[in-house]
């Protein structure tokens, strides 16, 4: 048995209104983030996980899920948002939400869709320079990948 301290979770802003805390698991299995969004998440356009699952428990709040074919569908407090790998997807909501993934979550499974390029390099920018000031590693990253795999080494080697 394990227990994983806030303290030990990773705080990463993604682009558009979205805070992720990401618990380090070391299971490549699963992994969990508990997320704050206020806003629409991505900023622009859509967001999918080629690879992982991701059962959405909706801690506080509400708001909608807008899928691919413009689906959009509301959701609040108490709520499992179902994600399946492959679907296109963006966020309107004031919410809070624990996020198991299933297998773990990287960087290098997601993509953003239709999203202003820039406002997302801008974006990735800031997360890289977050994390350099606070991941725990031994060297400073300029590339996003590259610093999320070095991360998920270390959450699975610990």
């Amino acid at each position: 048995m394990k227990i994983t301290k806030f303290a030990e979770s990773k705080e990463f802003k993604n682009p558009g209104s979205c805070v992720v805390h990401e618990y380090p698991l070391h299971w490549k299995e699963l992994n969990i983030a508990l997320a704050k969004i206020t806003g629409r998440e991505p900023a622009k356009g859509f967001e999918m996980n080629l690879e992982c699952k991701e059962a959405c428990y909706i801690i506080s709040g509400r708001g909608c899920i807008v899928t691919g074919d413009d689906k959009k569908q509301s959701f609040g407090k108490g709520d499992i948002v179902y994600i399946e790998a492959g679907e296109k997807y963006y966020w309107e909501a004031d919410c809070e939400m624990l996020i198991p993934c299933t297998p773990a979550w990287t960087i290098r499974q997601h993509k953003y869709i239709d999203a202003d390029q820039k406002d997302f390099n801008e974006s990735t920018e800031k997360i890289i320079t977050d994390a350099n000031a606070g991941n725990g590693l031994s060297r400073a990253y300029t590339n996003f990948n590259e610093m999320w795999d070095d991360l998920n080494k270390k959450n699975f080697e610990e």
